[in-house]
């Protein structure tokens, strides 16, 4: 069962990516996204008077759970597919694979806000 298994995995994952760096990378994709989350709240304006007058984790996580949902599962898969299929799409990933995925899940978030407002306004 476990040799079955393995080859599942290894299918999956392909000859180059190991479950390790796979890992990390979303490790590190996801603190580009806390970082992007951490920055945005620090800048927040106040945008109705329905928000706190003093920061609040509670406030801030109901009022963006849709948001930050779908930016981690668009992490997940970014990363995966990069991850993946770098060498069949010849993508240079010369300067890192973690920065790369730090700056993937700063920026993914950081898309999926602009949308999300932009969806609001009309």
């Amino acid at each position: 069962m476990n040799a079955f298994l393995d080859s599942i995995l290894k299918e999956l994952l392909g000859k180059d990516l190991t479950l390790i760096t796979l890992s990390v990378c979303y490790i590190w994709s996801g603190i580009g996204a806390f970082i992007h989350w951490a920055y945005s709240a620090i800048k927040g304006v106040k945008k109705s008077d329905k928000s706190p007058r003093h920061f609040s984790f509670k406030y801030w996580w109901k009022n963006n759970i849709l948001h930050k949902v779908i930016s981690i599962l668009l992490n997940i898969a970014v990363i995966f597919v990069l991850l993946r299929l770098s060498t069949d799409l010849k993508i240079d990933l010369s300067f890192g694979l973690y920065p790369a995925a730090l700056i993937i899940g700063y920026n993914i978030d950081k898309y999926i806000m602009l949308l999300n407002d932009k969806l609001k306004q009309k």
